[in-house]
């Protein structure tokens, strides 16, 4: 899990901002002590034992490495003493190069071109937007995977939903705006460092010295891919500014 009970540290590893690298450097997969509740994919599988709840009947899968805060408390993943004194850290990227590296890194399989892919996230997004609670036992979670997947695959959004087999459905993390990470219910920002992917060394070795982590960081399982600059057209660019208008605005990036 996202936590290193070694450096006291909670790291909320928000997809494609280089969290890889933090995660290897804290060994935070090593503290997992719950294996028992991962499926074969090595995904969190969340099902209520409650048979009134939701996820007893449509279990809950979540990537382990890509948790929110409120997931990690609504799990009992953290105690409230690690919630309260143990730094929280996270890093942030760029919407229009985060939305280009999760294409360039996985999605591009899924999409005839990079027009196609952002308006496929458009959908998914819009969706979030409108709809995201924290609560996992709201509907939101299976119509989420569900839209996530006929968008991807180019179906009907109201397709019968059963892709993934075993009646459960699997949470995708990589479309969400970063500021669900990043701050609470009542939108106040939640964290106590938080560093940037275009300023990834000096912020990471800024927040590992708080730490009093010595050891030198580098970045892996970067994507490859041409400066997001010169990929975008000006309707992609708009695409992508109105969808993910909050993080925009919040950390103040620029295209």
């Amino acid at each position: 899990m996202p936590v290193s009970h070694k450096y006291k540290c909670v790291f909320i590893h928000i997809p494609r901002t280089g969290g890889t690298s933090f995660r290897e450097l804290l060994r935070t997969d090593e503290e997992w002590d719950n294996e028992k509740e991962l499926n074969q994919e090595d995904l969190l599988f969340v099902q209520s034992t409650n048979e009134e709840a939701a996820s007893h009947t449509v279990p809950r899968v979540l990537h382990k490495q890509h948790l929110c805060l409120h997931h990690m408390n609504q799990l009992d993943l953290i105690t409230d003493e690690v919630h309260e004194s143990y730094s929280k850290i996270a890093f942030i990227r760029n919407p229009w190069d985060k939305a280009l590296s999760s294409f360039a890194n996985h999605y591009q399989k899924y999409c005839i071109d990079f027009v196609d892919y952002v308006d496929k996230i458009k959908i998914i997004v819009e969706f979030i937007n409108e709809h995201f609670t924290y609560n996992l036992e709201s509907d939101f979670y299976p119509n989420y995977s569900r839209v996530t997947f006929n968008a991807l695959h180019g179906r009907e959004l109201s397709s019968p939903f059963m892709p993934w087999g075993n009646g459960e459905c699997v949470i995708d993390p990589f479309f969400w705006p970063q500021h669900l990470y990043t701050h609470n219910y009542e939108d106040d920002f939640s964290l106590n460092g938080l560093g940037r992917f275009e300023n990834y060394e000096q912020d990471a070795n800024n927040i590992l010295q708080i730490l009093g982590i010595t050891a030198l960081i580098q970045k892996t399982n970067s994507s490859k891919h041409e400066p997001y600059q010169n990929v975008y057209t000006s309707k992609t660019r708009d695409i992508i500014a109105g969808i993910y208008a909050t993080d925009i605005s919040r950390f103040g990036y620029k295209f």
